[in-house]
């Protein structure tokens, strides 16, 4: 029971780090197709997700004393901000931008403005 936020938190990450593409410079590429520096650039974007995906995950989990807390501490609240951004806004956002996602505004909105270059088509 406890391993399927760890499942589903590797497989949105892998998931996105795999689709991700910017400026078709950057892909991983299928049938060993991708350059080395696309490799190096994916290689270091899975390593700077490994520590958020631990520490999300023991988070999750509920789990008291790890050494990762150690380093990183507990993640209440931003003091200036208050409690409340934490239990109200953030999660509002990140439904806004879901939802953004999933009605491709932001391409729509670079093709408003003639940047399509910096949209995310999956055309090209």
């Amino acid at each position: 029971m406890c391993l399927i936020p760890l499942i589903y938190l590797v497989y949105a990450t892998n998931y996105g780090l795999f689709q991700l593409k910017i400026s078709n410079i950057y892909a991983l590429h299928k049938n060993h197709q991708s350059d080395p520096p696309c490799l190096l650039f994916s290689g270091m974007l899975f390593m700077r997700m490994a520590v958020p995906i631990a520490y999300n995950f023991l988070q999750l989990t509920k789990v008291e004393k790890a050494a990762i807390y150690d380093i990183f501490g507990s993640m209440q609240y931003l003091s200036f901000l208050g409690q409340d951004f934490n239990r109200w806004v953030f999660p509002i956002g990140l439904i806004l931008m879901a939802f953004m996602t999933l009605f491709n505004v932001w391409s729509r909105l670079m093709n408003c403005l003639h940047l399509k270059q910096y949209g995310f088509d999956q055309n090209e």
